[in-house]
């Protein structure tokens, strides 16, 4: 029983040799049956009093959107950094189409 999760840093990863390579690891996670759980980071610090739901600024002309996140294989459980910030993740992400089963949380 153990289970794969992919954490990006908010919508796709930040650094990459090319925003087009995020793009693309971003659409091979969500189509990757291997994978259980997707959770991108809605944080930044760790420090947030709310979550952050900002796409991922390196990328986002190229298109990682969040949009990218839907019909993904894999559940969507973002990191958020406390239970306090998931009514507001749920609401966001139902907002935007998605479907969250739940979170990972930051704070210890």
């Amino acid at each position: 029983g153990l289970k794969v999760a992919v954490t990006p840093s908010h919508s796709a990863p930040y650094q990459c040799d090319a925003p087009e390579d995020a793009v693309a690891y971003v659409k091979a996670w969500v189509a990757d049956g291997n994978i259980d759980i997707l959770s991108p980071q809605l944080y930044s610090s760790g420090q947030e009093a709310a979550p952050e739901f900002a796409e991922t600024n390196s990328c986002v002309a190229q298109g990682c959107t969040w949009d990218l996140y839907k019909g993904a294989k894999p559940a969507l459980a973002p990191s958020i950094v406390n239970e306090g910030q998931y009514a507001a993740v749920k609401s966001w992400a139902q907002g935007k189409g998605l479907e969250t089963v739940g979170y990972f949380k930051w704070a210890q």
